[in-house]
């Protein structure tokens, strides 16, 4: 069964709300960095200890921090 664009996004509005803990309509970054801790699997960082949360958390934030306010929306 195929997704259509519209129910992916209503999907990924739910998952940003579920994740927006404080309701602020914006991802602080404690917020993000509870999202990649809680991800599934083994933690990367148990095989890799160059990997970690906030190195993550720094990455992922440069990506997707178009307007450099420190939030992602």
């Amino acid at each position: 069964m195929k997704i259509d664009k519209s129910e992916k996004m209503q999907k990924m509005g739910d998952y940003f709300s579920a994740l927006d803990r404080n309701g602020s309509g914006h991802l602080e970054k404690s917020e993000f960095l509870g999202m990649i801790r809680s991800q599934q699997g083994t933690p990367p960082w148990e095989n890799n200890p160059d990997w970690t949360p906030e190195s993550q958390l720094e990455s992922r934030m440069k990506k997707r921090d178009l307007n450099g306010d420190g939030l992602l929306s």
